[in-house]
């Protein structure tokens, strides 16, 4: 009863936590959900209201709940693989990357936030982390865990599995399946009692990309023409 997922932004930005104030950037909805194959999906949505079993219990950006919406992802399935790869290329050169299954990554902290990279799956619990978190398999939280900043789960696992607790993560979840080069579906699932959740925070979210050396791209379709004229020599 006590999980949450809220996507208006309580940003701290260098305060502490004492309590959410709005802040001057936009709120977002507790759930994205992506469809590759078109703009909007309802039926994709849909299938993610259906499986929520505190359906209240996800707030966003208009104040319904369940707060799910599509959501618009500027960046292709190789955009996102050049993301991680940016990142997991400061996580090497810092020490920083792990294989598959690493029996501790770095915490790093408020004041000094750290960029992990696991290149395959990963457990992680009871602890908290701040910074950015990059598992290219599968995502397992446990226990009374935590993180502050950005979790990307992103390659060919794309599952987050979580366990029961009373940590919270504060920033965003980005949860992708790019095999083959294209978007396919993920799972997600979400289990175990406490009071985990998931808090926006553009602070910690946001904020944590300048970390990574990497430049999206400006848009992935061409500009369209809104008027043209001709003019004589």
């Amino acid at each position: 009863n006590n999980f949450q997922m809220n996507g208006n932004d309580c940003p701290t930005c260098g305060t502490p936590r004492t309590s959410c104030s709005p802040g001057p950037f936009p709120n977002k909805p507790a759930i994205g959900v992506v469809d590759p194959t078109k703009a909007t999906n309802p039926t994709a949505v849909q299938t993610v209201i259906n499986s929520l079993a505190k359906p209240n219990n996800y707030i966003g950006v208009d104040g319904t709940t369940p707060d799910v919406k599509n959501a618009s992802l500027p960046l292709s399935p190789t955009d996102l693989e050049n993301l991680v790869a940016a990142a997991c290329g400061v996580a090497q050169a810092n020490g920083t990357q792990y294989g598959s299954n690493p029996s501790s990554i770095q915490l790093g902290s408020a004041d000094n936030p750290v960029i992990d990279c696991v290149q395959g799956d990963f457990t992680m619990g009871p602890t908290t982390g701040n910074g950015i978190l990059v598992v290219t398999g599968t995502l397992s939280f446990h226990g009374n865990y935590g993180w502050n900043g950005l979790i990307l789960v992103i390659g060919t696992g794309a599952s987050v599995m979580s366990g029961g607790g009373n940590g919270q993560i504060v920033g965003s979840v980005v949860v992708a399946n790019t095999a083959g080069g294209q978007f396919n579906p993920v799972n997600v699932s979400w289990n175990g009692g406490g009071g985990n959740g998931i808090q926006y925070d553009h602070c910690w979210a946001d904020d944590m990309l300048s970390l990574i050396p990497y430049q999206p791209p400006y848009m992935n379709t061409p500009m369209k023409i809104i008027s043209e004229r001709s003019l004589p020599n």
